[in-house]
């Protein structure tokens, strides 16, 4: 019998990779969701602070190109040239 519960994985918030929170500059989480039967997953980022959220799912997708895309929206500052 196949188990599919998505799974939940955890990355390094300290990284270069990832602005803090636009809102209240503090480190935020970021994880993704998914099932590898299915090839569903979710990818978010949230501040636990001030509970600003963003997420992005597909169905199909390559999770490493959804984690691209999220990450470029979330680093995406409108008053940065």
């Amino acid at each position: 019998m196949t188990n599919l519960t998505p799974k939940t994985h955890n990355y390094d918030t300290t990284s270069d990779s990832l602005k803090p929170c636009p809102f209240c500059g503090n480190p935020v989480h970021w994880f993704h969701t998914g099932n590898s039967n299915t090839r569903k997953y979710k990818v978010v980022i949230e501040c636990l602070i001030c509970n600003v959220k963003m997420e992005m799912g597909g169905l199909r997708l390559p999770l490493v190109s959804l984690e691209e895309k999220i990450l470029n929206l979330w680093n995406k500052r409108l008053n940065e040239k």
